[in-house]
């Protein structure tokens, strides 16, 4: 006897769950969709003017040395319609990714890990073309360096956890500015 099937949604995905106690066996299928019992909620929704950005126009770079947080941005971005051009998870390979991809938008994470870290990494990105960044860091504090940040022309500053719709507000921010 296998009990019914419930559906979970989460995001934009369904969870089918076939449980079978006889048979000792959960089953689990995970496809697309989404729970046409709930209205849209948060920034999709808003009238601001960046909010008619075609953000599908637009190719994000995601520097994050941490894979499943990179992920994780990496989902939220495209759930905003943004065309995610590739995950970087050194500062050289940012640097690199950057020269070749011509990101319009860095999501920078600034802890990097070893070798140097994302304020350093902009730095130099930006002594050789103009492009936007959000920093994203865990750890906010009023040194010189994150002074200096947020003197900074086409810098945005974001903490983690990344929240999703405050992540959409700034990304429609950013892009909406003149580079």
């Amino acid at each position: 006897m296998a009990y019914p099937s419930p559906l979970v949604y989460w995001e934009d995905l369904i969870v089918n769950l076939d449980i079978h106690p006889g048979a000792g066996s959960i089953s689990v299928a995970i496809g697309a969709g989404s729970n046409p019992e709930m209205n849209e909620v948060g920034p999709e929704s808003s009238e601001s003017p960046a909010s008619a950005i075609e953000l599908d126009n637009f190719r994000v770079l995601v520097v994050e040395d941490e894979s499943i947080i990179a992920m994780d941005e990496v989902m939220m971005l495209q759930k905003f319609g943004l065309n995610v051009a590739g995950i970087a998870s050194t500062g050289d390979q940012a640097i690199q990714m950057t020269e070749s991809l011509h990101p319009d938008l860095i999501l920078m994470d600034i802890d990097l890990g070893q070798g140097i870290d994302g304020i350093d990494v902009f730095q130099r990105i930006r002594e050789r073309i103009s492009v936007r960044v959000i920093f994203i860091t865990g750890h906010f504090s009023e040194d010189r360096r994150m002074h200096n940040i947020r003197q900074m022309k086409n810098t945005w500053m974001l903490r983690k956890p990344v929240d999703q719709f405050r992540l959409h507000e700034i990304v429609l921010h950013a892009l909406s500015d003149e580079v």
